[in-house]
């Protein structure tokens, strides 16, 4: 069974082979449609990858049912989900 969940995608470390690109974000809100057996930061990192031309190395996620209730993130997270959550609300 698909469902949809949100993702806010901070601290995005952008594998660019050294070279400095400005354009790329460190923060972006992603939704998804996944399937429950999906491995959701596989998903994130691979849409990340098809929109912006890059793979990632490493990145922070909170994850967001379509009702905005969090589903889960890392305990260093919180202030930014708090502050993203304000807004999707």
């Amino acid at each position: 069974m698909n469902m949809k969940v949100k993702a806010l995608v901070s601290r995005i470390d952008w594998d660019t082979d050294g070279e400095v690109i400005d354009s790329l974000p460190k923060d972006v809100t992603l939704d998804l449609e996944v399937d429950e057996r999906d491995n959701l930061d596989d998903e994130v990192a691979n849409k990340l990858s098809d929109n912006y031309g890059f793979c990632v190395n490493s990145f922070g996620v909170c994850y967001l049912n379509e009702d905005g209730s969090v589903i889960e993130y890392p305990d260093d997270f919180g202030e930014y989900v708090n502050s993203i959550e304000a807004k999707v609300s």
